[in-house]
């Protein structure tokens, strides 16, 4: 890592003034230490004195970070966000599954979505276009969740189930919240710079005159 700092040649003790700052600094972000950093002075002009700091610590680069909840990758293909979620509506599937047979059908769904349907819907319009295996993974925490809720076998057919439940499949709830942004963007229910994304699409009617979007 390196640091560039400039300072005034009046500066008494340039020294002790950029490890006093780069000190409290990094102690306070709890990031790295600076004590038996090198120092390497070079003079720029008559005005400045340009120091470097090279600090013997090294950070190395993470393949991943959290950004309001959501795990980016290196290369947003956003799989270790699909596995976080997958690992943690499993494990919470199966403390719940303990207390099934206490509770009724209504009271169990309930359950289910605050713990395990609403890890399956934030911000799930950043999956929009992901590969369908992704996806998947993702249906079958929602399969497993509808037939633990409604006391079905595991390889039953999934879809009248959901059905039964008014619960729409991963791929229409993510289409779905792409749909509802849009109509707030367009109707000034969501911040502006929403809608200044939005491009109007214009298509040619029977007439051959442009049908453009009211809005």
């Amino acid at each position: 890592m390196e640091i560039k700092l400039r300072i005034h040649p009046i500066q008494s003790n340039p020294f002790q003034l950029i490890l006093s700052c780069t000190e409290a600094y990094f102690f306070q972000q709890n990031i790295i230490t600076v004590r038996g950093c090198h120092y390497l002075i070079e003079m720029q002009n008559q005005y400045d004195i340009l120091h470097t700091i090279f600090l013997r610590n090294h950070i190395e680069p993470t393949t991943s970070a959290r950004n309001l909840g959501i795990l980016l990758d290196e290369t947003l293909c956003l799989s270790p966000h699909i596995s976080k979620i997958c690992k943690s509506a499993v494990f919470l599937l199966r403390q719940i599954s303990r207390i099934r047979d206490f509770l009724t059908q209504d009271a169990f769904k309930i359950i289910v979505h605050s713990l395990v349907t609403s890890r399956l819907d934030y911000c799930n319009a950043a999956l929009a276009r992901l590969p369908d295996q992704d996806i998947k993974r993702l249906q079958c925490i929602q399969n497993a969740a509808a037939c633990l809720t409604t006391k079905t076998k595991r390889f039953d057919h999934i879809s009248p189930i959901l059905q039964e439940l008014h619960w729409l499949p991963v791929s229409f709830r993510i289409t779905f919240k792409i749909l509802v942004l849009t109509y707030k963007a367009i109707n000034n229910l969501a911040p502006s710079y929403l809608k200044s994304m939005l491009k109007q699409y214009t298509q040619l009617g029977l007439s051959g005159q442009p049908a453009t979007c009211p809005w």
